[in-house]
């Protein structure tokens, strides 16, 4: 297929077009697999799918043609490890990808221009390329807006020790001295700075924000959130 330069991809916050490279065409983005198994039941016909509440990887494979401004260098060293991957037809959306194969590049007989080909394994999800984060200063209702339940972020500020309320879960911190961040989804707690784990000071559940709206409300000796909600789509 011919090279159309309106078509890109990002990968770990740069665009292909800023190494000139395009995407050949848009490639098959397929819904990661839900994991589960089928159950026979006895005395009945067929079987029984019974869901594990879970997705798969899903693998991405892309095809770019680079001009003859390109350097292989460079393009290698772009291709390689974890990022969000954005594609120009889609880019409200970010996948969290990591290359897997490749890239394999080739030149085109005598041009200089260049033929790449990656293989990307991505969690199962979408999220928002551009997100923003969610200031809480008292009880409230946060609309989850994409289809699945998210593991928010959340940094605890305050004094002394508190409970964050979510729903009908609680994570209670004992000690909220130089605030506090709540990894959901890395299930670590640590200080803002990141480089101290203070998931001893958490008990109780790791808070989610389930599809729709959910009441979130603090007490004790918290005086404010500010929350990274990860929304996320199948």
């Amino acid at each position: 297929m011919a090279r159309s330069q309106s078509a890109w991809i990002e990968f770990g916050g740069h665009k292909s077009t800023e190494l000139h490279a395009y995407l050949t065409e848009f490639p098959t983005r397929p819904r990661g697999p839900e994991r589960g198994e089928w159950a026979e039941i006895l005395g009945k016909s067929g079987a029984l799918w019974v869901p594990g509440d879970a997705y798969d990887l899903m693998e991405i494979k892309c095809s770019l043609l680079a001009t003859d401004q390109a350097n292989e260098i460079t393009l290698r060293h772009w291709l390689s490890g974890a990022g969000n991957l954005i594609f120009s037809d889609d880019d409200d959306y970010a996948l969290k990808a990591r290359v897997v194969k490749g890239p394999e590049i080739k030149k085109l007989g005598a041009t200089k221009m260049l033929q790449i080909t990656v293989t990307f394994a991505c969690q199962p999800f979408r999220y928002l390329s551009n997100p923003t984060n969610l200031s809480v200063t008292g009880s409230q209702t946060i609309q989850n807006p994409g289809s699945y339940y998210s593991d928010p972020v959340i940094q605890v500020s305050g004094s002394g020790s508190g409970t964050l309320k979510i729903n009908n879960i609680e994570t209670e911190i004992s000690d909220l001295t130089g605030g506090v961040v709540i990894d959901s989804e890395a299930r670590l707690a640590y200080n803002p700075g990141a480089d101290v784990n203070l998931s001893g000071r958490i008990s109780g559940e790791w808070p989610v924000f389930e599809v729709g709206n959910n009441a979130i409300s603090f007490s004790g000796g918290i005086t404010g959130l500010i929350v990274a909600p990860n929304w996320r789509w199948v």
